[in-house]
């Protein structure tokens, strides 16, 4: 009986120990200060863990732990949104459209699962669907966080400017994926293209001083090889030469991260050309030195893109492309993969350059050229005021002319 009673009081003390230690899973868990499951924590450490092997452009560690992490939470928009960006990364649109648009479509989505949809959109030519997610954003953002939303409705400026010209193209917007060239889009009757005697064009490459977040040395390595890559695609059509001296330049190119530079802040790089009549005589190339917000490194193969497209507008294409497949589309693709130039685009800068400028184009050309200022900096004025006298003459017989007839017909 004593037995009995030692044993029933050992298996008593038993039990209250155990009752006294707290279940594991009463243990409490915690993301961004939200408590929550076991499996959402789980989740959640799986998405941190992508994130690094995204950076380091680690593709199929970072889809393993995404998938991983959707089994154990179906519903975490973050994981959606980094697998749909990681899938458009490696060319996957039709997968990263359903990631996203799902992740977009659950509580706490990022802005960023927004963006990358709509930049899905683009990259398959489909603006009418990039257009209203971009309106979707920017009426959560809203009463969020008035910067982003300024930004995103500069984006969805581009993007309607865009559609609007493309219906008033109407049905010609299609043929014009077709045709062997775009020169229509590339300025068509206004356009404006280099002098014959200005190859080779003279860049200068502007050296980065001091520190420039997300610049890296290989860049510049990068910008040279797209300008050899125009003029090997052309059959040294347009040729290039690299000087040290911005006095000496035809197109200055600059690395920067400043927005005003850039554009309207939306955009990879930004070409000013300045012209006289068809005649451009200087280029100012602004291109940005880290990518716009997201987890993927600014890559070697967005930066050659946007050099080969920037180099173009260079060049005198003053438009775009409607053909995602040319270099010159308007906007670059997610997938990490340099857009090569095209034989359109080829095609485009050859019909460019057989058009003829007229002779007062390339009289002010001549005259207003730096190279030339060097040489024949003192005759240069008496020839510009030759020039003007001509054309005041030319003005003075049509005026002579006109008056004859008014005096026959009256």
């Amino acid at each position: 009986m004593t037995c009995f009673f030692m044993l029933h009081s050992c298996l008593l003390v038993l039990l209250l120990l155990l009752l006294s230690v707290p279940p594991a899973h009463s243990q409490e868990y915690s993301v961004n200060g939200k408590s929550v499951p076991l499996n959402v924590y789980e989740a959640a450490q799986l998405v941190n863990e992508s994130v690094t092997f995204l950076k380091k452009q680690d593709f199929g560690r970072a889809q393993s732990r995404l998938k991983s992490a959707l089994l154990l939470d179906p519903t975490m928009a973050v994981a959606h949104s980094n697998l749909g960006l990681l899938l458009a990364r490696q060319g996957k649109t039709r997968e990263a459209i359903e990631h996203l648009k799902k992740a977009t479509q659950l509580p706490d989505s990022p802005n960023l699962a927004f963006v990358n949809l709509a930049c899905c959109y683009q990259s398959s030519g489909n603006l009418a669907a990039a257009i209203d997610v971009y309106k979707r954003l920017i009426r959560r953002q809203a009463s969020l966080d008035e910067p982003a939303a300024r930004h995103s409705r500069d984006v969805l400026a581009v993007l309607e400017r865009e559609m609007e010209r493309q219906d008033k193209l109407g049905s010609s917007a299609e043929k014009a994926k077709l045709a062997d060239n775009y020169l229509a889009d590339a300025g068509g009757r206004n356009f404006v293209r280099w002098a014959d005697s200005r190859f080779p064009l003279k860049v200068f490459i502007e050296p980065v001083e001091g520190e420039l977040d997300g610049f890296d040395s290989n860049y510049n390595t990068i910008l040279k090889k797209a300008f050899y890559d125009w003029a090997q695609k052309t059959q040294q059509k347009v040729k290039f030469q690299f000087v040290d001296s911005p006095e000496r330049c035809d197109i200055h190119c600059f690395w920067t991260n400043d927005d005003e530079k850039l554009g309207d802040g939306t955009e990879a790089g930004e070409t000013e050309l300045r012209f006289f009549g068809h005649a451009i005589a200087h280029v100012e190339m602004a291109l940005r030195a880290k990518e716009l917000p997201g987890d993927f490194p600014y890559t070697e193969n967005a930066v050659t893109t946007t050099c080969r497209h920037e180099i173009g507008h260079a060049l005198g294409v003053l438009g775009h492309s409607a053909s995602a497949a040319d270099a010159m589309y308007f906007t670059i693709p997610l997938a990490d993969e340099s857009r090569a130039i095209s034989s359109r685009d080829v095609a485009t800068i050859l019909a460019l350059y057989r058009k003829p400028l007229d002779f007062n184009s390339l009289c002010l050309d001549f005259l207003l050229s730096s190279e030339n200022w060097r040489k024949f900096g003192l005759f240069i004025p008496l020839l510009l005021l030759l020039l003007l006298l001509l054309i005041y003459a030319r003005k003075g017989k049509k005026k002579t002319k006109l008056k004859k007839k008014k005096a026959v017909s009256s």
